[in-house]
């Protein structure tokens, strides 16, 4: 049982995780309404480390699955597997996660529509730009050219 007890530590270790990349995203999220790049740049950098960190540990769960129970491929599997008080730990990890990953995805989505709605905007004021350079203008001596 060590191992399930070791497994649900970095099953909590994930979820503060998760906990921290949501919080760069509100983040990401205020920088992207504001068009603060420099802002941007540095949430981007925390992020990327971050996200390998998540990566790892993620690594660290699949282990501790296959090192609790070689027949199971996810933590659902596990939890099927798994009696007594470890297994009610187990399901309210996974309901954590699943919560966090949830708003991680809807978080993702709307820092999306921000970011295409600016691309659009950018988009608008370069076609203005190429319009008003290619007119007509008055030279200094007040001929069109």
């Amino acid at each position: 049982m060590k191992d399930v007890e070791r497994l649900i530590e970095i099953l909590e270790e994930e979820r503060g995780l998760l906990e921290e990349f949501l919080d760069l995203l509100r983040e990401e999220k205020d920088h992207l309404l504001k068009r603060d790049e420099d802002g941007l740049h540095r949430v981007a950098t925390r992020m990327e480390g971050l996200l390998y960190r998540i990566r790892k540990v993620d690594e660290l769960v699949g282990e501790g699955v296959k090192r609790v129970s070689p027949g199971a491929l996810t933590l659902e599997d596990l939890i099927k597997e798994v009696e007594g008080p470890f297994r009610r730990r187990l399901v309210e990890c996974r309901s954590k996660l699943r919560a966090l990953e949830g708003a991680v995805k809807e978080l993702i989505g709307e820092n999306s529509i921000i970011i295409n709605r600016n691309l659009e905007v950018i988009g608008g004021t370069l076609l203005f730009l190429r319009e008003s350079l290619s007119q007509e203008t008055y030279s200094p001596s007040g001929r069109m050219e």
